[in-house]
């Protein structure tokens, strides 16, 4: 897709695959933004803690071991859990869902990982993240939908979803 950079597929549950490409691709920086979970459809308990726990931790242990300059992970707004007022970084977080759960648990890891080895991270929680293969229920893309023909968006809080 003409990106700058390459991308590189493999099953992240998988450590020894996972230190394999990070001593082959040696990079100067990694963005974690792997998740599972984020959809509706995407239930399986198990495969929302691997994905988000056990296969970020490969990630931060193998950016360790080829001795990155920064790890950024991405987290998520559900660690906050479900809020009646604005959030702050400095917030306590309250996940409610096993994803949120599980994303809060990689971000602990992520500072676990650091502060154990001294590699510089960084952690953005995310909210509504959108770009291609974006499902199209998602806010973004109905808002967008919404904008075009001209009919209201109907916004709803947490309690009444």
């Amino acid at each position: 897709r003409g990106l700058p950079f390459p991308i590189h597929a493999l099953d992240l549950t998988d450590a020894a695959a996972v230190r394999r490409l990070f001593g082959e691709v040696r990079p100067d920086y990694v963005l974690h933004l792997a998740a599972h979970g984020t959809y509706h459809w995407q239930e399986d308990a198990r495969a929302i803690l691997e994905t988000n726990v056990l296969a970020s931790y490969h990630v931060f242990q193998a950016a360790v071991g080829a001795s990155v300059r920064l790890l950024v992970n991405a987290g998520s707004s559900s660690e906050y859990g479900y809020r009646d007022q604005p959030m702050r970084e400095a917030d306590r977080i309250e996940p409610n869902s096993v994803y949120s759960v599980a994303k809060a648990a990689q971000t602990h890891l992520c500072r676990l990982v650091s502060a154990q080895t001294g590699c510089p991270k960084v952690t953005f929680r995310l909210f509504s993240v959108y770009g291609p293969w974006e499902e199209p229920r998602r806010l973004v893309p109905t808002a967008i939908r919404r904008a075009r023909a001209g009919e209201t968006l109907d916004m709803v809080g947490p309690d009444t979803a």
